[in-house]
């Protein structure tokens, strides 16, 4: 019987809310236990520029310390620089977009007994180019780990907005 694919999702309330910690603890975690881990960062804010290919600076990162770095376009599908947002509204291409992260998304999951699938920022970032974080998980189909900082009152209604986001529809 083929073991089905842990597919993570990590969201937050904020961006620099940890994501990317998590992220490495996790894949290290994946790792230790014998799991055939992959990464991806759909949606890129920040990237670097490697071999005339534009990576988000966090894929570029877990590439680097697991040693990943035959994959890190496909880590990395979409990247929304300076005047991406500008253009897409002029000429949205959501099916385009959309093709884009499933191809990477396969590629990278062939073989793999988990993924861990990095957000930006709370749930309704990326809301702009058809691709918030929550329907990026809900079209891969991860199970949504959402990361906030301490306290109770303002943190618990944020995870609540964040998770309505994320489930809304369902």
């Amino acid at each position: 019987m083929k073991k089905s694919l842990k597919n993570i999702f990590l969201s937050s309330i904020h961006q620099n809310a940890g994501k990317t910690m998590i992220v490495l603890g996790l894949y290290k975690i994946f790792k230790e236990k014998g799991l055939r881990t992959t990464f991806m960062k759909p949606v890129g804010q920040q990237f670097v520029e490697v071999n005339q290919l534009s990576i988000d600076k966090d894929s570029y990162l877990i590439s680097q310390v697991y040693r990943c770095r035959k994959n890190m376009k496909e880590m990395s599908p979409i990247t929304v620089g300076r005047g991406f947002t500008e253009k897409y509204i002029f000429n949205p291409q959501k099916q385009v977009l959309k093709r884009k992260i499933i191809h990477s998304f396969q590629r990278l999951t062939k073989g793999q007994d988990a993924i861990i699938v990095e957000g930006t920022g709370h749930a309704g970032v990326g809301s702009v180019i058809d691709f918030s974080n929550a329907d990026v998980a809900s079209l891969l189909g991860s199970k949504v780990i959402i990361i906030s900082e301490g306290g109770i009152g303002k943190s618990i209604d944020e995870i609540m907005l964040n998770k309505r986001c994320l489930t809304f529809g369902e």
